[in-house]
């Protein structure tokens, strides 16, 4: 699994991120977070090599575009 894809989910609500990252992993990938705010998944994008996010545009009233917009 060490070649798997490195997915950054990026998720508020609990039960959702807990249920996407749970079908992430059974297809193989590596799951980074989830990351509830776009703070941690711009610390998690910096301390972790991402090879691609899976961000919910909305969170908690702020949006994810700077998580799209960024570079690992």
């Amino acid at each position: 699994m060490t070649d798997s894809l490195r997915v950054l989910v990026v998720e508020d609500e609990w039960l959702i991120a807990e249920d996407t990252a749970a079908c992430l992993r059974a297809l193989g990938y590596q799951v980074i977070g989830p990351a509830p705010s776009v703070a941690v998944a711009l610390w998690l994008i910096d301390e972790h090599n991402v090879d691609v996010a899976l961000p919910d545009i909305q969170l908690y009233g702020e949006t994810s575009l700077a998580v799209a917009r960024s570079r690992s």
